[in-house]
């Protein structure tokens, strides 16, 4: 009880900071307790990267909404709309830590070769070439974190 108290109380902190990173002026006056007068929601930019920023869910939801056009104007969904084949990937040096942390062996046990570079990043996963000890290159697809499970795919 108490861990999963504290998982939610981080998790709220980590939205918090989110919002006030991305200067959704609305919000972070609602949530630090002034008088926020008539709602508003924020820029289109600014409601994208909160989305990015909070995770593989929340891309998805920008995704579903930006399919929406009877839910938000026209330049929300050109916005959102670019969450559908432009999502941020996420640095080689996390993924990195999320590949190791899974695999039984050491990567350099593995693969003779990886490049860092993602050649397609989505909303779940993202996808790196290599290629195993053997000379057989393989597509490594590995999922975003905040997935709550992980898996390495070879294709």
């Amino acid at each position: 009880m108490l861990s999963s108290l504290t998982a939610t109380n981080s998790r709220r902190a980590e939205i918090v900071e989110i919002v006030f990173r991305n200067g959704w002026g609305y919000m972070k006056t609602l949530l630090t307790g002034g008088k926020t007068g008539e709602p508003d929601i924020p820029t289109p930019e600014v409601l994208r990267n909160i989305l990015v920023d909070l995770g593989p869910v929340y891309v998805k939801l920008g995704q579903l909404l930006s399919t929406r056009p009877d839910l938000l104007p026209a330049d929300y969904i050109n916005t959102l709309s670019s969450l559908q084949a432009n999502v941020p990937a996420v640095p080689w040096s996390e993924v990195e830590i999320l590949i190791r942390q899974q695999l039984s062996q050491p990567l350099e046990e593995i693969f003779s070769d990886i490049n860092t570079e993602c050649v397609a990043a989505g909303s779940i996963a993202q996808t790196y070439k290599a290629t195993l000890k053997d000379g057989t290159e393989v597509a490594l697809k590995v999922q975003r974190p905040g997935i709550d499970r992980f898996h390495c795919i070879f294709y």
